[in-house]
């Protein structure tokens, strides 16, 4: 064989043996840098930092589980996408340059909205050639290091800037470290409290409890450096170690001193009066409640007094709610000083008081104490310069025999309050048991009468006003009958009290207006009757802001002619708020509708407003009326409210007509109007338009009895 074939076949083997070396260790090195590669992914996932392998471009070729955490996107999503994507290049300058070390920086990954604070080691990969061939980079996030460095910081802000004293004492219970706070509070400073037992623990259970249960938390009252006592809210709880052991303890606490005032003026907001600081009807309860107690256990006995100013309401309209208030301010005054002291005077509302008195000494003590009760309210006060007058009226509960409860006894007191108001005011009446029935009969007819509307229960009855000489009907009283259930036909005069003292008074008269027009409006359509109808209004009524605007509203809705509406007023509500009233009144007049005073009296508070008040006519009472002709005094009333009425230009009405001798009286004295029952009672529509269907037919009937005697008697 040819040397030179020999040489290639040698040379040929020794290839094939390298060859196969080279692959050998190629396997061997592939298999140490696979296991390598997972030693290191395990140490870096455990460190919870990301590795990512760029190429040439920057473009991520690997990236592993954590990186791809770190960026929120999935590995898919983010391999083959440029670094700069999340980097800025600013950030790192020196990646890709061959010379670069492996380096350490501080940069801002961005993905979207959210900007995570990194740590990044990156080093350059080397070709065999020594030019860049791509890189590695590892990824920590230094979020949480930041979080934990902000926590830190802003911890030690509340320690130093917190308003509440901080304490923190070691496993002892001594203390080791206070706050700012902790002075401004006790007034020790830092130097004079470390090393001691905090106050306190001078309440042996705080302690006791901290040790059991490792938490304490309540109110305690502590000493200021001064000396000065304060309460103080504190809560304790216990730090413990890896043994389980109480390492330490934390107080907190807070001078609760300007709180505890501020719930002291709500209570006592909650149970004085703000005007008087007399106890309200809240306190009131709770001391009767106590009271009767002791009473029940001592066998003694008790009295409650309610009390009630009357003309208070006077006062305050004509002098104003600031005069009203100082009234009510000087009178509760009074009452406190004639009370022993051990007795409670309270204002349970308004002009209204209430009294306990305990265990008083006889039964005579207590009338003497209700008489000088009434005798210290009797007295003028002064207003500011203005004088005022008001009297009491008292009504008297004694426990047992009245009630054995605090509901019961002011219910009591309340009800011989209201019958001393009936006997003439500025009296006591002692309770019964007459009274407890007369008050169970107004609560039932307040109750029932709030209902009377819902129900249809009232009604409108009709007293016709008549012209004295030619008998012709001129008009009607609409007056409200209620249709009890129970009571039968009740006349207005027997709830109207009860209708005003409750403000029931405003919607029955609302709704005796608005019947009464749409009664006129029927009667006009039917053609049946063309006279006026007159409606009493209550004082309430008047004295509401929206009372032109509710009769307006009622002849608007029905249609009626202004003139055709009477509205009567009492004259006692002129003379109580004058003012308002006239100016209502007078705009209802200048609206067309009729004005007339009910029950007119020739005092000299009624001469004085008469003269500026611009009314249809005056009704003259029927207590005038009443023994005419014979009565000389009422005869001679009724002929100067005639003279009166005449020359002032008023239409005269005479009220309660019952005999002939009383119309022939008025009629020669030149009243010209009546109504009465010598004409008709009042009767319901059915029946009034009947009555007045005969009325018109016998006076026809008369005047045509009259023609035919006429003609007769000029016959020859």
């Amino acid at each position: 064989m040819p040397i030179v074939q020999i040489i290639l076949a040698i040379a040929l083997v020794l290839a094939v043996i390298l060859a196969l070396s080279f692959i050998a260790k190629a396997q061997r090195a592939a298999k140490r840098v696979s296991e390598d590669g997972k030693v290191i992914r395990f140490v870096l996932t455990n460190n919870q930092s990301g590795l990512i392998r760029l190429d040439r471009e920057h473009r991520i070729v690997e990236i592993d589980d954590v990186a791809c955490e770190l960026l929120d996107q999935s590995r898919d999503a983010l391999l083959k996408r440029s670094l700069f994507a999340f980097i800025g290049r600013e950030q790192l300058p020196a990646l890709g340059d061959r010379n670069a070390a492996v380096a350490t920086t501080n940069l801002t990954l961005t993905n979207g909205n959210r900007h995570i604070p990194c740590q990044v080691i990156y080093q350059v990969i080397l070709d065999q050639y020594q030019q860049p061939d791509g890189s590695y980079l590892l990824l920590k996030s230094l979020a949480e290091q930041l979080d934990q460095g902000t926590y830190l910081r802003q911890a030690a802000a509340v320690f130093a800037h917190a308003a509440e004293g901080i304490v923190i004492l070691n496993g002892n219970g001594r203390v080791e470290l206070v706050n700012p706070a902790f002075t401004t509070i006790t007034g020790f400073t830092k130097d004079e409290v470390i090393g001691r037992t905090p106050q306190f623990f001078r309440y042996g259970h705080i302690w006791a409890e901290l040790l059991a249960t490792g938490h304490w938390q309540g109110e305690i009252v502590n000493t200021r450096k001064s000396g000065e006592s304060y309460p103080q809210w504190l809560s304790l709880s216990a730090v413990y170690g890896a043994d389980g052991t109480a390492q330490s303890y934390i107080g907190l606490f807070s001078d609760v001193s300007r709180l505890k005032k501020s719930e002291d003026e709500l209570k006592h907001m909650a149970h004085y009066d703000a005007l008087t600081d007399l106890p309200n009807r809240t306190l009131l309860s709770i001391q009767l409640n106590m009271a009767l107690e002791r009473a029940a256990r001592r066998s003694n006995k008790l009295a409650v007094f309610g009390v009630d100013l009357d003309g208070f309401k006077t006062v305050n309209d004509s002098l104003g709610h600031p005069a009203g208030d100082l009234l009510l301010q000087k009178i509760a005054a009074r009452l406190r000083m004639t009370l022993r002291s051990e007795d409670v005077v309270a204002r349970m509302g308004g002009d209204e008081f209430a009294m306990i008195i305990e265990n008083p000494p006889s039964a005579v003590h207590i009338g003497h104490l209700a008489e000088k009760l009434i005798a210290a309210v009797d007295k003028p006060v002064d207003l500011q310069g203005s004088k005022a007058h008001v009297t009491a009226s008292v009504g008297i509960a004694i426990y047992p025999q009245d009630g054995h409860d605090a509901t019961s006894l002011l219910k009591a007191a309340d009800t011989a309050m209201y019958a001393s108001k009936q006997a003439g005011k500025n009296t006591y009446r002692y309770h019964d048991e007459e009274m407890a029935r007369a008050a169970d009969q107004r609560m039932a007819l307040e109750q029932g009468l709030r209902q009377a509307q819902e129900l249809h229960q009232l009604e409108l009855c009709y007293l016709p006003q008549l012209d004295i000489q030619s008998g012709r009907v001129l008009g009607v009283e609409a007056l409200v009958r209620w249709h009890h259930p129970e009571l039968g036909t009740i006349d207005a005069v027997e709830f109207a009290t009860v209708a005003e003292e409750t403000g029931l008074i405003v919607s029955v008269g609302e709704w005796a207006l608005r019947a009464a027009c749409g009664q006129i409006q029927a009667w006009t359509r039917e053609g049946l009757f063309s006279g006026s109808v007159s409606v009493k209004v209550a004082g309430l009524q008047i004295e509401r802001n929206d009372f032109y605007a509710s009769v307006n509203r009622a002849l608007e809705e029905t249609g009626v002619e202004p003139g055709r509406l009477v509205i009567e007023v009492n004259e006692h509500t002129l003379l109580r708020n004058t003012a308002h009233v006239l100016a209502e009144l007078d705009r209802l007049r200048n609206l067309g509708v009729g004005i007339v005073i009910d029950d007119f009296s020739i005092g000299h508070a009624s001469l004085a407003y008469l003269k500026n008040l611009r009314v249809r006519g005056i009704k003259i009472h029927q207590r005038f009326v009443l023994g005419l002709p014979a009565d000389k005094n009422n005869a001679a009333i009724t002929r100067a409210i005639i003279a009166m009425g005449h020359s002032l230009g008023f239409d005269l009405i005479a009220e309660g007509i019952e005999t002939k001798e009383q119309e022939i009286f008025l009629e020669e004295e030149g009243c010209a109007q009546a109504q009465g029952r010598l004409y008709s009672k009042p009767i319901p529509r059915g029946e009034f338009e009947s009555w007045l269907q005969a009325r018109l037919t016998a006076v026809a009937d008369a005047r045509n009895a009259l023609a035919d005697a006429s003609n007769g008697a000029r016959q020859p």
